[in-house]
């Protein structure tokens, strides 16, 4: 099937000013039909960044990242600090969660400005100093004009290096931390497809003999047919009713595989405009902060903003199958965020209290308008595992001394199940509070408040005998899950079930694990 679109000559929409760069669109033109027609994903990356560095959006030099009222993007960390001062706090417990070690990557992928990056820095340089000191900032830019600005908002800071490099290409491994993202997937050229009787088709963007760009129905290319068989499980194509047209961000989907293949532990933290479903949604153009339709970017390419939204649910998905689980809170089950309940669960609102700045407290709230509800933040965590004395593969951790501390009546310790091993070393060495009680608890679709259980439900449990040692029940089955804790408390079986099912509020005196640091529970 082809499809002609509207020709060059005549600007439908005159009050956008676009600034055509005819000699660009004459090679594009060229480069296109002696290929005979190229993947629309093709298209939108030339149409962006060029030809061989030359011409495109960002190549123009007319694109501009900031808070003033000409700038073409107005991102999150641009409008006000608090968004780098929010996401600091953050990873602050993220690097307690995973016991705060000694060195602590953070590997930031498309930094923009350097907007984010410095004020993460400054946040813990200023309240945090011993995550700062275990701090290894690394920012991964594909653009060297960007890596230049980014030297010069961080210039001083000793802790920071660059990779020039495509983040969908991550050249780094062992990573132990936290990879992070601020509005980076939607910037990957996505692939548009069609489903034709059970079977999936691309578009392909073509020229006729007017030098006009048109569509043309074609079998996938090599790209988006490398995704087909991770799309089909989440999409099945044969269900799909014929005509169904999709947005594919099939490089998205190998940028989530690299992030996989990247940690060895710690978390993935990604922040984007999007939301489940959009994959039906067409992309779609941008000029002056409004959206038009798509064929403005055939019109006028390289003077146009080309974007998508970003479907999390797809991106989480992926990252399953690579052991990137979604980090589970009672808001956020899937752990699937709006942006500004993000940023409200890690203490935003409650930080701006301390603010004096009136102006910044207002450009600080704005971050929880409604500006930012179609973002999204997209939190998973990826554990270091070991081989299990019984065969299970269970996180690598240490349970620290502090179980040995007698909990206050009523409250209790909290630490993840992949401590087991370590908790077995303290109750052979009787190290554990005598009379006291060893609750493994599962806490789906809900996580701790910041300082107490609610609402969880009790798998097992076994007493501490006046030796310090567990005594287990003989029927003991509990299987290794990122959403099951290991709790020591005084409550006993039938009191700790009782509050639980109550929605009562228990207290810890510690907490441990990969989920405290989450939570909206409060």
């Amino acid at each position: 099937m082809n499809s002609r679109v509207a020709r060059r000559e005549t600007n439908p929409y005159p009050a956008l000013d676009l600034r055509l760069d005819p000699g660009f669109v004459g090679t594009l033109v060229e480069y296109v039909r002696t290929r005979g027609g190229i993947p629309f994903a093709e298209f939108m990356d030339r149409s962006l960044y060029g030809l061989d560095g030359e011409g495109g959006y960002y190549n123009s030099g007319i694109v501009s990242i900031g808070n003033a009222s000409g700038d073409d993007f107005l991102t999150a960390p641009e409008r006000s600090r608090y968004f780098g001062r929010t996401i600091a706090k953050a990873l602050v417990d993220m690097h307690a969660a995973m016991g705060r070690p000694r060195r602590f990557d953070v590997v930031e992928m498309g930094a923009g400005n350097g907007t984010l990056a410095h004020d993460i820095i400054e946040t813990l340089q200023a309240d945090h100093v011993e995550l700062h000191e275990a701090l290894r900032y690394t920012i991964v830019e594909c653009s060297r004009a960007l890596i230049m600005r980014q030297r010069e908002a961080l210039a001083g800071r000793q802790r920071v290096r660059w990779i020039h490099a495509n983040a969908d290409s991550l050249p780094l491994r062992k990573v132990r931390g936290v990879l992070l993202s601020n509005e980076l997937p939607d910037a990957f050229p996505v692939h548009r497809a069609v489903v034709r009787d059970g079977e999936l088709r691309e578009i392909y963007v073509t020229v006729d003999s007017h030098g006009d760009f048109g569509e043309e129905e074609r079998w996938p290319s090599p790209a988006l047919a490398a995704v087909l068989l991770d799309l089909n499980k989440l999409f099945p194509i044969a269900a799909q009713p014929d005509g169904e047209r999709l947005t594919v961000n099939a490089k998205a989907m190998h940028w989530m595989r690299e992030l996989g293949a990247a940690l060895d532990e710690g978390y993935v933290l990604t922040f984007d405009y999007g939301r489940p479903g959009v994959i039906r949604q067409a992309p779609y153009t941008v000029f002056d902060w409004e959206q038009y339709p798509l064929d403005i970017g055939y019109r006028y390419p390289g003077a146009v903003d080309m974007t998508s939204h970003v479907d999390p649910v797809v991106l989480s998905k992926v990252g399953e199958r690579v052991g990137l689980m979604p980090v589970s809170t009672t808001s956020a089950p899937k752990g699937l965020y709006t942006q500004p309940a993000f940023l409200e669960a890690n203490g935003l609102r409650a930080a701006l209290a301390m603010e004096a700045d009136t102006r910044e407290r207002s450009r600080a709230l704005g971050l929880l308008g409604e500006d930012y509800f179609n973002f999204f933040a997209l939190v998973q965590e990826k554990s270091r595992e070991t081989p299990g004395d019984d065969g299970m593969k269970q996180r690598s951790s240490n349970l620290t001394s502090r179980v040995t501390m007698v909990p206050p009546e009523g409250c209790a310790h909290l630490y993840h199940l992949g401590d087991i091993k370590a908790l077995n070393r303290a109750s052979n060495q009787g190290a554990l509070p005598p009379g006291h009680y060893v609750h493994f608890i599962r806490m789906r679709g809900l996580v701790t408040a910041m300082s107490s259980l609610r609402r969880c439900r009790v798998l097992s449990s076994g007493q501490v005998g006046d030796d310090g040692h567990v005594r287990w029940p003989s029927n003991l089955k509990v299987r290794a899950c990122h959403d099951v804790y290991i709790v020591v408390t005084a409550l006993s079986v039938p009191e700790m079930k009782d509050r639980l099912l109550r929605g009562v509020a228990i207290p810890f005196a510690e907490r441990h694990g990969a989920d405290a640091w989450l939570s909206s529970d409060t």
